[in-house]
């Protein structure tokens, strides 16, 4: 189940409904919102929070039917929350993860941000990308990344995705 197309991604968000609901479940405890406070987010109280019934799990149980099930690996979860909550799912997951860390040009992010959320300013905007992509390093760090770009993607979708496939296959296993 994947978010579809809406007014300001007519393509679609390809996100699966579940986990993002359960981060938006986690982050909500903590007082934050995906675009606000996310600096603040504790992944272990969120994994507290989870284990003692306070966070609700039923989004987080389908997720990880899903996630945990050998018949669908390789499997690709984009969220771009999971640069916040990757720690608090780790411990959940029966295998860790390889991460592809996509470098979207922070022009592009903060545009998109504007178009969609009409109070956000530029400033605000790319702070949002700066944090997220500090966290991102920072909570995948020891995990086995890879890296690619929106623009390479974009330019030539099969070659990267093949070039991907092989980084990921040489060094992640």
């Amino acid at each position: 189940p994947l978010i579809g197309e809406k007014f300001d991604n007519e393509k679609g968000f390809f996100e699966r409904v579940d986990a993002v609901l359960q981060n938006d479940e986690f982050m909500n405890l903590q007082r934050i919102w995906w675009a606000n406070n996310v600096m603040n987010y504790d992944w272990s109280r969120a994994l507290e929070d989870k284990n003692s019934g306070r966070a609700k799990f039923r989004y987080g149980q389908t997720a990880l039917a899903f996630l945990n099930n050998p018949d669908n690996a390789p499997w690709l979860q984009k969220d771009p929350r999971m640069c916040i909550t990757i720690k608090t799912w780790l411990p959940m997951l029966d295998s860790e993860p390889a991460i592809i860390f996509t470098y979207r040009h922070p022009m592009e992010v903060a545009h998109s941000l504007m178009k969609r959320e009409e109070s956000f300013t530029l400033d605000h905007s790319l702070r949002l990308w700066l944090i997220y992509n500090m966290l991102g390093l920072q909570n995948s760090a020891g995990l086995c990344r890879v890296y690619s770009s929106n623009d390479a993607i974009l330019a030539d979708p099969f070659h990267e995705v093949q070039r991907l496939s092989d980084e990921l296959t040489s060094k992640c296993g």
